[in-house]
């Protein structure tokens, strides 16, 4: 008899799990180091940023890589962050680099920084997706 209850409470269970949304389940990105660290693998990955990270210095998109950051969250540049471009995307005529943006806002924050937000050499692509937000950049240099 306990065996049935038991068998019974862990069907229920599993029941209950499966009515919990599908975001309760995925992961995200939540601080600067961890951000640099999965753009630093490289490869094709998507990357969800849902809160608000302070962007401290230059993120790098490494050759051959395409890279989609998404989520709704804000990467935010940070106010003693003057001297660098927020992303650098270099790639080569047999390897792309490639960033896309898709519902993720990049926030200058209003600080005068000599580079601008982007930074993109040779056969590197930036593409802005549905929702994607750059606003608050002051580029000091020409």
């Amino acid at each position: 008899m306990w065996k049935k209850r038991l068998v019974s409470m862990a069907m229920a269970l599993v029941l209950a799990v499966s009515l919990l949304p599908t975001t309760a389940w995925a992961w995200s990105v939540d601080t600067f180091d961890e951000l640099k660290r999965e753009l630093g693998y490289g490869g094709t990955r998507t990357i969800p940023v849902t809160g608000t990270i302070e962007v401290t210095e230059r993120l790098t998109i490494k050759p051959g890589a395409n890279i989609t950051i998404t989520g709704g969250g804000t990467l935010k540049r940070a106010a003693s962050f003057t001297n660098n471009s927020m992303f650098y995307a270099s790639g080569s005529s047999k390897s792309k680099a490639r960033l896309t943006l898709e519902n993720i806002t990049v926030d200058g924050g209003g600080v005068k920084a000599s580079e601008p937000a982007f930074s993109l050499g040779g056969d590197a692509f930036l593409t802005l997706k549905n929702g994607a937000v750059i606003q608050n950049h002051v580029c000091t240099s020409a």
